[in-house]
């Protein structure tokens, strides 16, 4: 069984109105591709800018922008992984929502793992959870988990994810994926080792450049590179064999996971 994911390598706006109706077109774009999925780069609705990090841009599930998102997945019938700015009754949190292709919301995510978010940084709030669902799409259904941001660098995250049963993780994202002056690809190769040790598939979505380098890539469950990245605005639909993911984690299960060792982790659970 395939289920089909679209990368929205998109440029960012001057705007969220602007964001939402580029964002709404790729999404048709998608379709039209045969996407089950469509999934943003980080924080899409303020194009992951320090400057519109306030309350002031932030919205809610009722927002017009956002309802405009769960229409179009209706109408699509295709699902929608969106990213925004999200507001709460006394702070802000860095948000990936899922839409089902019937419109409903399956799953809300806030970032577990902050990052530096400018002057406002203090009325973010992180996540407490990392959190799967089961998302049905046209042909069959998949169980989707959601790491954002600096999320990858943290083994426990996907780890999680894995052991909450998650055959798919999207991870949008907003950084120099494969060309940094320090870590060089060292993002990238983070993403595949996370598939690998993980068994499972993961969608990453970056921002093209110059705001970003792109090299938003699909990773399967043994961590190959599902299609070529490129650094260029584009929309890319790969497909994820969901039999192979789940034949591999039936192995790693059976080899692998009941060696685990939870009470040695002690200390990964606690303060330093």
């Amino acid at each position: 069984m395939l289920f089909k994911v679209a990368f929205l390598q998109l440029s960012s706006c001057m705007s969220a109105e602007k964001a939402m109706t580029k964002g709404l077109d790729a999404c048709r774009q998608a379709k039209t591709l045969g996407a089950d999925l469509a999934v943003f780069p980080e924080l899409w609705q303020v194009s992951y800018k320090y400057k519109k990090i306030s309350p002031k841009q932030a919205m809610t599930v009722d927002d017009p922008l956002f309802t405009a998102y769960r229409h179009l997945a209706q109408e699509l019938k295709m699902a929608i992984a969106l990213t925004y700015l999200k507001k709460n009754t006394h702070f802000m949190s860095n948000q990936v929502t899922i839409i089902d292709m019937h419109g409903n919301v399956i799953l809300e995510y806030a970032q577990v793992h902050l990052d530096d978010m400018g002057q406002d940084a203090a009325k973010m709030r992180a996540g407490d959870d990392f959190k799967v669902a089961t998302l049905f799409f046209q042909t069959g259904s998949v169980n989707v988990g959601v790491m954002l941001g600096i999320d990858h660098a943290f083994p426990e995250s996907a780890r999680i994810l894995a052991l909450k049963k998650a055959e798919m993780i999207i991870a949008p994202c907003a950084c120099l994926l494969h060309d940094d002056a320090t870590l060089w690809d060292g993002r990238f190769n983070c993403f595949r080792v996370r598939a690998m040790e993980n068994a499972l598939g993961i969608a990453v979505v970056n921002y093209p450049k110059p705001r970003c380098d792109g090299h938003s890539c699909g990773f399967d469950e043994e961590g190959m590179v599902l299609f070529a990245p490129q650094s260029k605005e584009k929309v890319v639909v790969a497909s994820f064999e969901l039999d192979k993911i789940r034949q591999r984690q039936a192995i790693r299960q059976s080899l692998v996971y009941w060696q685990r060792k939870p009470q040695c982790y002690y200390d990964l659970a606690n303060e330093a």
